[in-house]
């Protein structure tokens, strides 16, 4: 798990803050007035917080798994001095 945390790119950063700022308005709308709406907004900014860590840390281990595309494991392999190999 920590290895797969230590790969967080700062797009997995940017989910994880950003899905329960998205979700936040959306929740306090959803809340029927006049007492509901913080309780709805404070329910629907955990919920986003726990789908953002999940989806981040998704991403991270499907890169590590070889599923998703690793830019920056390449970069280090490149500099390396390997070289990629070519078909042909």
């Amino acid at each position: 798990m920590w290895t797969t945390m230590k790969n967080y790119s700062w797009r997995e950063y940017c989910i994880i803050v950003g899905l329960p700022l998205f979700i936040a308005p959306f929740s306090y709308q959803s809340g029927v007035r006049p007492r509901v709406p913080l309780h709805s907004m404070c329910a629907g900014m955990s919920l986003g917080l726990l789908g953002g860590v999940m989806l981040a840390h998704q991403r991270s281990w499907g890169r590590l798994m070889g599923f998703l595309p690793n830019d920056r494991e390449v970069e280090l392999y490149l500099r390396k001095g390997h070289s990629p190999n070519k078909a042909g």
